[in-house]
């Protein structure tokens, strides 16, 4: 069995986490190279991209889009990551569990204690970071910056040792949710996608209530990529488009926008009480994830080293 899962040229540590996290729960030898057998697990990974012949364990993952993998003999879905994926799929609402990143916390990296150590640590998304100064935007507030793009253990780490994180990367919110540090969704750029923020939201009863910063660009667009956001932003504005479009970049903000925008995510932290899973969800799902595992490992004698 190979595992599957989406591969980011310079990184994204909540894809990252499937390369460190499955050997680290499943038995030696689990995962090999033969691709007749492919695990999805964490990240938004169900669409038509999937290959059509491999056997295709779904332990986990979510879609976000309006294209859907072709749902035949060669799926076996043990769960999806929230309710949304399920009734896109049209299978059993039973088998919306949550993420399965929630895993980590049942590691030996997991179990170590880890005290807070700062107050505020804002997640951009990992294709956000190109967008701004983050590092500008950080001193300015005086939170500390995760970027996403680091190794998948320095991430969680950082995110550890926060009072609250701020994050526009999904499991940004899910880590911190799983070690029950609370989190606040921001939305700025068009990276943040709804579905699957609401997917996973609801999978751990939270109401979905992202908190919108103005939009905010600094860096280099091609005149054609400026363009065409140009019009898809006012396509967006007058209800012909998403309303993700009307954040798409075509200019560089001003000083004064950057100003407002670094204003509005410092005020952040003093002004919201922040999200969290309530503990009897946390446990539950948790429980459900475990079971989970222990049926992978029944369904997959073969796998577990013994030849």
């Amino acid at each position: 069995m190979k595992l599957a899962y989406h591969q980011v040229r310079l990184g994204n540590f909540g894809d990252d986490l499937n390369g460190w996290l499955f050997p680290e729960l499943l038995p030696k030898n689990f995962f090999d190279d033969n691709e007749a057998v492919l695990l999805y697990g964490i990240g938004t990974l169900l669409s038509p991209d999937m290959p059509r012949r491999p056997h295709k364990i779904i332990f986990g993952s979510g879609t976000a889009y309006k294209s859907l993998p072709a749902m035949d003999d060669s799926y076996e879905v043990f769960f999806v990551r929230g309710p949304l994926t399920a009734r896109a799929l049209n299978i059993d609402p039973s088998k919306a569990i949550s993420d399965p990143a929630y895993l980590l916390v049942d590691t030996a990296y997991g179990r170590q204690e880890m005290k807070p150590e700062v107050e505020v640590s804002v997640i951009p998304h990992h294709m956000s970071m190109g967008l701004l100064d983050w590092e500008s935007v950080s001193r300015s507030t005086g939170f500390q910056l995760v970027d996403p793009r680091q190794n998948c253990l320095e991430v969680v780490s950082k995110i550890r040792r926060s009072r609250l994180v701020l994050t526009e990367s999904l499991h940004g919110a899910i880590l911190a949710d799983a070690f029950r540090i609370k989190w606040v969704p921001i939305r700025f750029s068009y990276r943040f996608l709804d579905f699957k923020w609401i997917d996973w939201c609801q999978s751990i009863r939270i109401e979905f209530a992202p908190v919108d910063l103005p939009p905010a660009f600094q860096g280099y667009l091609p005149i054609r990529k400026r363009a065409a956001n140009f019009l898809r932003s006012q396509l967006g504005r007058t209800g012909l488009g998403p309303p993700t479009w009307t954040r798409r970049p075509y200019r560089n903000s001003s000083d004064k926008e950057m100003e407002v925008f670094t204003s509005r995510l410092g005020h952040l932290a003093s002004q919201h009480t922040g999200f969290l899973s309530k503990d009897p969800v946390w446990k539950n799902i948790l429980l459900q994830l475990k079971r989970q595992l222990e049926i992978l490992q029944k369904t997959f004698p073969q796998q577990d080293g013994s030849g």
